[in-house]
């Protein structure tokens, strides 16, 4: 982490046993190296760590989306490491390390998409250790399910506490708004990061979600149609 603070936390915490001072420290004799940063620092920290690990060593991220990961992964693989793209499709709207959970992915799926290859045993053990389910994915599936399950999610929740946040402040919203808005929560620099990577697919899916909702709406003029469950005889 880049505040010493958080690290200091970390260690009294017992989330870790060691804080180091530099990246090229911590991957020095690491036999696994985990990295969780905002994706678009992702590929510019993939070089350096794969530059720092030992020969044989794995790596896997955590990115969100793999625009311009995977390129990384596979550049970096030349210098003689085991890379696997990797994303824990679980959380929740909290960050930092008061937001840290021992079970956070416990039951949960972690989509792993390896460079050349199977699945490190190391970062295999990982994700069981954790309690989540690995989830085999290809990098195009992967940014183009999350953009419809997370990353567009995210930008409409954020619009709906705009919409709706004076209402809100005048008492006027009850638990469907608090639901409907929780992801607008989460923490931006991360979470706009993701959502600028993977763009294209973000933008299609709004394509099609408006269509939907285009279509609803329309259906509640009156005189159309309702909208109930059709039944055969």
């Amino acid at each position: 982490d880049r505040a010493p603070s958080v690290l200091e936390e970390a260690v009294r915490r017992g989330a870790i046993d060691q804080a180091s001072d530099s990246l090229e420290a911590a991957c020095e004799r690491a036999d696994l190296a985990v990295l969780a940063v905002p994706v678009d620092a992702l590929p510019a920290v993939i070089e350096q760590a794969s530059k720092a690990l030992p020969s044989g060593a794995a790596l896997v991220d955590t990115g969100s989306a793999r625009v311009g990961i995977t390129p990384a992964l596979e550049q970096a693989a030349s210098r003689g490491v085991q890379l696997v793209g990797g994303h824990r499709i679980a959380g929740t709207e909290g960050h930092g390390i008061t937001a840290a959970r021992a079970d956070l992915f416990r039951g949960f799926r972690f989509a792993l998409m390896s460079v050349g290859g199977e699945v490190p045993a190391i970062v295999s053990a990982l994700v069981e250790d954790l309690g989540a389910q690995p989830l085999p994915a290809s990098a195009a599936a992967h940014d183009r399910a999350l953009a419809r399950t997370s990353h567009l999610p995210y930008v409409v929740s954020c619009a709906l506490q705009a919409l709706g946040e004076d209402a809100a402040r005048a008492g006027l919203s009850g638990p469907g708004f608090r639901d409907m808005t929780r992801l607008a929560a989460s923490e931006a620099e991360s979470t706009l990061a993701y959502c600028r990577r993977n763009a294209q697919e973000v933008t299609a899916a709004w394509q099609e979600l408006r269509g939907i909702i285009d279509a609803r709406i329309a259906s509640l003029k009156p005189g159309q149609a309702e909208d109930r469950p059709k039944t055969t005889a």
